[in-house]
């Protein structure tokens, strides 16, 4: 059956397709493994149109986090209400908006009123334009167990929002190698996530950050240019 299957594919993709369009390294890997696709693979990552940057509070005398997302495990949440918890028990001043809605709603309700976490936490299910709280906020906290390529980390990118998120996926092709000390390794997010934390408020790095965020999605991920790409490869083939 796997012999069938697999020439039912080389023909299929040598055959009837000009072009794979992937959207990040790992996928364009895979697919790069197989000789008869190499020359057909291409990658062109999600763009977005690139916003005014963002406004950086000084002195921070209370962190603004924020979680925008699907409220399911895949995404992280309970992570980051680990991480509220270690935050309070050591005292830190913090706030953190969790934007979006899921089937983990009520439970992560109850999580926080269980754990006195109320003061420090609100949840504000969907918002029809969450980039309001973005910029209000000082980091955007995306601790995904499993990511494509974060679409809401793009937004983030976007005002300049600086962004802590985990070795998963896309997004350390999105954040780069320049800031990947704000990339939490999936076996020990908390430890990293901690660090990150640590070193953004502790050495007023949020707005150096925060500006190469915002240069690297103009360089790398502005919708005219993807855009662009797209449409030349599109001329290639008709």
């Amino acid at each position: 059956m796997n012999s069938i299957k697999g020439i039912l594919d080389y023909l299929f993709f040598n055959f009837f397709v000009n072009k794979i369009v992937i959207l990040e390294n790992q996928t364009k890997n895979y697919f790069s493994g197989f000789k008869f696709l190499r020359n057909k693979v291409l990658m062109i990552p999600n763009g977005i149109s690139l916003k005014k940057q963002k406004t950086y509070r000084k002195p921070l005398e209370e962190i603004k986090l924020v979680y925008v997302g699907r409220l399911v495990e895949q995404k992280g949440i309970n992570e980051i209400l680990t991480f509220a918890l270690k935050l309070k028990n050591m005292n830190h001043k913090f706030f953190i908006n969790i934007v979006g809605d899921g089937p983990d709603f009520n439970k992560i309700k109850s999580f926080i009123v269980q754990n006195n976490l109320v003061s420090n936490i609100r949840m504000h299910g969907m918002l029809k334009d969450p980039f309001e709280m973005m910029y209000s906020s000082d980091v955007l906290l995306i601790p995904s167990i499993k990511e494509g390529m974060s679409n809401v980390i793009l937004e983030a990118m976007s005002i300049g929002l600086p962004v802590i998120g985990t070795r998963v996926g896309a997004i350390e092709q999105q954040i780069g190698e320049e800031f990947d000390k704000y990339i939490c390794n999936p076996n020990q997010i908390q430890e990293d996530m901690y660090r990150a934390y640590l070193d953004l408020i502790n050495n007023n790095h949020i707005e150096i950050y925060g500006n190469y965020l915002h240069k690297r999605c103009s360089n790398h991920f502005d919708i005219l240019k993807t855009a662009k790409e797209y449409s030349t490869e599109y001329k290639k083939i008709c």
